[in-house]
């Protein structure tokens, strides 16, 4: 008796089981490619992601790209250092072809940070462009040589004795005064 009802009750699990597996497995792949508006070249490297979710991939050399979405997700979002962001409706749909509209930004109000880009009036701390056209032609062996001078707060020791010989950058130099200066740690 007890066999019985074990046998039908692993049956009915095995069944809700098999149904579950059936519902989370109707993913569909999203196949395109990503070109500009204008010229119609081929986009690689741009960034494609389900709208709201953290899941992106990237277009291939040639502007291709696969992407696994769920039946709730109707929307697909391409980004593009350069180009506005595109969002695609895919709804239905196997293969999309992703046109990028260019974005004329004046890049002399972005600046690049160690984390990302901020806009120029929205840095609080200071800031110090190097004009590469007049440290062209200063003999150095390293960038950072060529530094020497050329940025207000930024003290380059170092570097030109020998060969080899890496250069320290300190910015916002530390001015000690008085007989342990030379010992203290930098």
């Amino acid at each position: 008796m007890y066999i019985k009802l074990l046998q039908k009750m692993s049956g009915a699990m095995l069944l809700v089981l098999l149904s579950c597996g059936v519902l989370l497995a109707q993913e569909r792949t999203i196949n395109g490619v990503v070109v500009d508006n204008v010229s119609g070249q081929q986009l690689p490297g741009a960034v494609i992601s389900v709208k709201g979710k953290p899941s992106n991939v990237s277009a291939d050399a040639h502007g291709g790209f696969s992407i696994k979405v769920l039946p709730s997700d109707s929307v697909i979002v391409v980004t593009y250092i350069g180009y506005k962001r595109a969002f695609v409706n895919v709804v239905g749909l196997n293969s999309v072809t992703v046109k990028m509209t260019s974005e004329d930004k004046d890049l002399s109000d972005v600046v690049v940070v160690g984390y990302g880009t901020q806009s120029k009036r929205d840095i609080t701390g200071s800031m110090a462009t190097v004009n590469l056209k007049q440290i062209a032609d200063i003999p150095a062996a390293s960038i950072s040589e060529l530094l020497r001078g050329q940025i207000p707060g930024l003290h380059v020791t170092g570097g030109s004795q020998r060969p080899g010989d890496l250069a320290t950058l300190d910015v916002r130099q530390q001015f000690n005064f008085g007989k342990m200066a030379a010992q203290l740690p930098r």
